[in-house]
């Protein structure tokens, strides 16, 4: 990936000039709106955490009115891919300001008014605070992400099949062992309610 920490991507609407501030114009028009594209992308960007505001939306310019209801579907987004997340308001022309610096700006075809939306990119990196247990037990696999604390990040619990050849003998197969621990370790990492959470211990 080319972006680096702090770089910013502009995720732009339709009504967005993005062929005139964009230093690298990204056309998704016709792959769904702001909505579809920003949780598409939060899977693979991690926000950044040393600023106060690493999420910025267009303001309501002042005398309009208009209330952007699609700003809380996206605070529900970053919520559910970063956690909680602060997100600033920014004047619109300090707004094209920002876009003009910013690595890249995605079209979008969203028709929603002042759907423009900023984000601030984080460093990759790894987990380096987490601890995985994996318990293969007589009936089935159990397996826990724990923090440093020993407070439990997440669970899982993936049974498996034993076959009974003769009387007092029990046999179990191997491979399933490993297929198990990698499908719930996957599952963890991958569902919603842990997904945040495990996000926030990420260091670098």
């Amino acid at each position: 990936m080319e972006m680096g920490h702090g770089d910013e991507l502009v995720i732009a609407d339709g009504n967005f000039p993005s062929a005139n501030y964009g230093q690298r114009l990204v056309r998704l028009d016709g792959h769904g709106g702001v909505l579809e594209v920003l949780s598409a992308i939060l899977d693979l960007f991690p926000l950044d955490i040393y600023v106060d505001a690493p999420v910025a939306l267009m303001e309501v310019v002042k005398g309009d009115d208009f209330v952007p209801t699609i700003w809380d579907t996206y605070k529900g987004i970053i919520e559910e891919k970063e956690g909680d997340k602060q997100i600033e308001n920014v004047e619109r022309f300090a707004f094209y300001d920002r876009a003009k610096e910013a690595y890249a700006v995605v079209a979008t075809g969203e028709t929603s008014l002042y759907a423009n939306i900023i984000i601030k990119k984080r460093c990759c990196c790894i987990m380096t605070d987490l601890l995985l247990a994996i318990d293969q037990g007589t009936s089935g696999c159990k397996l826990s992400i724990f923090d440093v604390n020993g407070q439990v990040i997440a669970d899982k619990t993936k049974a498996y099949t034993s076959s009974y050849p003769g009387e007092a003998c029990v046999e179990q197969d191997a491979s399933q062992w490993w297929q198990v621990a990698v499908e719930g370790i996957k599952e963890m990492l991958d569902e919603k309610k842990h997904k945040a959470r495990i996000n926030k211990r990420y260091r670098c």
